[in-house]
């Protein structure tokens, strides 16, 4: 009878943290808010100075594409950016390349770029002008197909404060409301042979991930949500 009336008083000693442990049970299984590093404000500006906002796109999904244009693996990629943007214009997907514009940061410097100098580089228009130069270069070098947008601010890379860590990346985003569904990591393919591109395992998932935006959107229009 003793034993049993200790085991009851610990039981009730240890009924409130059990109580306290199902509650923190629970608040960890809530879905959680999380930081859309303000996607749904980026922006920026075509080589050709039209201004984007891509969460005001009327489009079925957005592919982002981070270039710079001292990145190898940027650059060998092209040839199946190019094949993905004439994919994702066939299926109301938009597609842009965008580049940060910060010409430190892509290794361009002002003395390679007309004698530029290092000063007039705080303001925000002669880095985008220099960063156009340059991106337009490369435009014609590599048969880039893909506009390219130019950042806004905050837009930046970062390991930190940032979605976007290092280049190339290729972000899927769902339209109304703007939010990454997917990102790739490195360069989709560096085979620049239709036939290889073709059976390319990442090139055909990053396909795959271009035909479910724009399925996920039609079926988010018509009154289904997304998935």
């Amino acid at each position: 009878m003793q034993n049993m009336n200790f085991q009851s008083v610990r039981i009730g000693r240890l009924r409130p943290l059990a109580i306290l442990i199902m509650v923190s049970l629970m608040v960890a299984c809530r879905p959680q808010s999380a930081s859309n590093f303000q996607v749904e404000n980026w922006s920026g500006q075509t080589l050709e100075g039209e201004q984007i906002r891509f969460a005001d796109l009327d489009s079925h999904g957005v592919v982002l594409n981070v270039y710079s244009p001292t990145c190898g693996p940027c650059i060998e990629e092209i040839p199946a950016l190019n094949a993905i943007y004439a994919r994702a214009r066939a299926t109301g997907v938009r597609m842009y390349m965008i580049v940060e514009n910060n010409p430190f940061a892509l290794g361009i410097f002002p003395e390679d770029e007309g004698g530029v100098d290092a000063r007039a580089m705080e303001d925000p228009e002669q880095r985008r002008s220099i960063v156009r130069q340059r991106l337009q270069r490369d435009v014609n070098a590599y048969g880039i197909q893909v506009p390219i947008v130019i950042m806004d601010a905050p837009f930046t890379l970062s390991q930190k404060d940032s979605l976007v860590t290092a280049t190339p990346e290729t972000l899927f985003l769902t339209t109304n409301p703007l939010i990454l569904r997917f990102n790739m990591i490195g360069p989709v393919s560096t085979r620049s042979n239709a036939d290889d591109l073709a059976a390319d395992t990442r090139m055909q998932f990053a396909l795959s991930q271009l035909d479910r935006l724009s399925s996920d959107t039609a079926d988010a229009e018509a009154g289904g949500g997304y998935n």
